[in-house]
């Protein structure tokens, strides 16, 4: 499976949408299945390995790439 937040493409820089990612997967002999996750939720969260337990049985890899970013009010820089 593959997760986030966007399902279909995107014009951030970053690029490459959930569908995106799962057809390379595929198209390389894997088995990908895109789903829509918001990972900053825990109950989405929950729901997301809920659905690996009940159509999987089982989790073999997990790579955790998501970031929310940190907001910053204000920058101090020290020098001396």
């Amino acid at each position: 499976m593959t997760s986030g937040r966007s399902a279909s493409k995107s014009t951030s820089e970053v690029g490459g949408s959930l569908k995106e990612t799962a057809e390379e997967i595929n198209a390389r002999g894997g088995n990908a299945v895109p789903v829509v996750c918001d990972h900053s939720k825990d109950g989405e969260i929950k729901d997301l390995f809920d659905k690996i337990q009940t159509d999987h049985g089982r989790l073999d890899i997990l790579v955790n790439n998501a970031y929310a970013g940190v907001s910053v009010s204000h920058v101090c820089i020290i020098v001396g």
